[in-house]
């Protein structure tokens, strides 16, 4: 088979990952990307490095969940009740306090002067806000808590940006730089963090900054990923192992000194959130994890943050590369004409891919773009067994054709009086339906030797014939006769065409100079002869109906109408060929009539 058109196929392969690079950084088959993320942090939770998969100690979480609610007694909690769960964890000495609750509006039961006193006294606190943006989706303003509460906390938009349009499904936390800028305003996880450490977060260009320990670099989207922790056994939420009850601390005073030392034990010097964390809450979202309340989510940023964001994509360059690498693979890919070669070895770099990006992902924290090559590859490789499959139906189709035709060839070949002519005819025929290079007719001379009657090339420019003698019936050709039998009087299985006389079997021997076989010594003591470079050898033997081989016929090098070059022959017309030699050998008008100085050779054909 032929190879499909590299300039074609060239273009093909680089417009396919050029497109799917372009979607890769706008993000267009983020769901899919997201599942591969899942499989990946599922295999880092259990495999990876415990410093970096354990939730860190130093985050609490207050929860305000089911249990909670029915001891309470009504839903949502007072803010009454939310500023005496400030002012108590203020004094059992949390460090910072994220609240992920929003104070729109004053409360309707006149009880904000007790919130806003407990938040002016802990002076640690940062409420949940809002960033608003225009109809060109850009930043226009944070809705903070309503002003006389916002006045005595900071703020943190909680602000959730799902990069699939299908599923919101969480995996990073954007910062919108114009809210840094216009407002001074960051995601709640920031800060909250911010606030632990006693900073001002810094945005330059796309690295953010929290002091001298916490410094990251962020993506194409100002985002950065979030790196879920492990979670043991059943548990399914990180509040269950990291938190403890609110009400707990709303009766602070009602416990004894032992039970307030194990709360002081819980949020002495720590990051304390809360948040709602109830069944019927829409505060909770899908992640690659499983789904997570926003309160959790806040505290896995924070915690992926204190460990300076462990995860971090390739860098862009590094992605061009591995696209531009597997383009070029597959451009070479379209070369394999053996289609189980062909899918084999192209599944070959895809699996060493998907191994070590995992393996980069678990051990190193690296994310490497897996939907988006993959993609790349798979229509690629689509593209090219298609094209092999509708080549291999042309090319079909074309030998049918061919086959057909061999009627009106026998018709011309019979009509040919001149011997030395229907030679020279019937070889550039063959050569014809091959789109040959060359080739030669070997006659069996004595039942010991092949003699070469017709020898033809179009690059070599040769085209001679054998002398036949009519006087003493003598054959001088135009190549020394391959003989039939060594010396030792064994059969010659060392040279192809007589292998073919043996065996009657066609053979088909393709890149020459890949093989060691012995029976290829003669084509290249030929070539270096000639200064020629043979690829491949059609080896035909001309059987009569009785069984006897009465000659051979071989060709060489079938040219590639694409490329001008040299390939292998056509399968589907490999039988087209070995029906024109076997045309050839029973043709019985080859003794009848002939004429010309090799008539009287003719019953060595009969």
């Amino acid at each position: 088979m032929r190879r499909i058109r590299p300039r074609r196929h060239a273009l093909f392969t680089l417009a396919v990952f050029i497109i799917v690079a372009l979607a890769e950084y706008v993000e267009v088959f983020s769901l899919l990307e997201d599942q591969s993320l899942t499989v990946r942090h599922m295999l880092r939770m259990r495999y990876g490095a415990p410093e970096q998969t354990h939730f860190s100690d130093d985050i609490v979480f207050v929860s305000l969940d089911d249990a909670f609610f029915e001891d309470y007694g009504s839903y949502p909690i007072r803010r009454r009740d939310l500023g005496t769960l400030v002012r108590n964890l203020h004094r059992l000495g949390a460090r910072s306090v994220g609240i992920d609750l929003l104070f729109d509006y004053p409360d309707t039961y006149g009880e904000d002067p007790h919130l806003i006193s407990a938040l002016a006294g802990a002076n640690n606190v940062t409420l949940a806000a809002i960033a608003k943006f225009d109809e060109n989706k850009t930043f226009s303003a944070l809705r903070r808590a309503h002003p006389e509460i916002s006045a005595r906390a900071g703020s943190g938009y909680v602000n959730v940006v799902s990069q699939s349009f299908v599923v919101k499904s969480l995996s990073r936390i954007r910062v919108i730089p114009e809210a840094a800028i216009k407002e001074r305003a960051w995601p709640l996880a920031i800060a909250v963090l911010a606030n632990h450490l006693n900073v001002t977060p810094v945005l330059t260009a796309d690295r953010l900054q929290l002091g001298s320990e916490i410094d990251l670099t962020l993506d194409q989207f100002n985002d950065y990923y979030i790196s879920f922790p492990a979670l043991p056994g059943e548990i399914t939420n990180i509040s269950h192992i990291s938190g403890i009850g609110a009400l707990d601390f709303l009766e602070l005073e009602q416990l004894g000194p032992m039970d307030q030392r194990e709360l002081r034990d819980w949020v002495n010097g720590k990051i304390v959130l809360i948040g709602d964390a109830t069944t019927i809450s829409n505060d909770r979202f899908n992640t690659p994890v499983g789904m997570v309340y926003g309160v959790e989510f806040i505290g896995m940023a924070i915690d992926t943050l204190m460990k300076n964001a462990p995860l971090r994509p390739f860098p862009t360059s590094v992605e061009i590369m591995i696209a531009a690498l597997f383009a070029l693979f597959m451009i070479w890919l379209g070369t394999i004409h053996n289609l189980l070669k062909r899918n084999a070895l192209a599944l070959l770099p895809m699996a060493l891919y998907l191994c070590a990006a995992t393996l980069a992902f678990i051990h190193l924290g690296w994310i490497a773009s897996l939907t988006y090559v993959t993609l790349g590859w798979l229509i690629t490789l689509i593209g090219i067994n298609l094209h092999f499959y509708l080549h291999e139906r042309f090319l079909r189709r074309q030998a049918a054709s061919k086959l057909a035709s061999l009627v009106d060839v026998g018709v011309a070949l019979s009509s040919e009086r001149q011997f030395d002519t229907l030679l020279n005819r019937m070889l550039e025929e063959a050569r014809k339906l091959a789109n040959a290079q060359g080739g030669s007719f070997f006659m069996v001379e004595d039942d010991t030797q092949l003699t070469p009657v017709a020898v033809r090339d179009t690059v070599l420019n040769i085209s001679q014939l054998a002398d036949f003698n009519q006087r003493d019936g003598s054959i001088t050709p135009p190549f020394p006769p391959v003989k039939l039998f060594t010396k030792d009087g064994e059969k010659n299985l060392r040279q192809l065409s007589s292998i073919c006389y043996w065996t009657k079997e066609l053979r088909h021997s393709t890149d020459i100079y890949a093989s060691d076989a012995p029976e290829l010594e003669g084509v290249k003591a030929f070539d270096k002869s000639f200064n020629f470079r043979t690829h491949s050898v059609l080896t035909v033997p001309m059987v009569m109906r009785t069984g006897k081989v009465v000659g051979v016929l071989q060709l060489i090098n079938p040219i590639d109408p694409e490329t001008g070059k040299p390939t292998d022959f056509i399968k589907p017309l490999i039988p087209v060929i070995d029906a024109f030699a076997s045309q050839a050998a029973v043709a019985k008008a080859f003794g009848k009539g002939r004429t010309g100085p090799g008539a009287i050779f003719m019953p060595l054909w009969q």
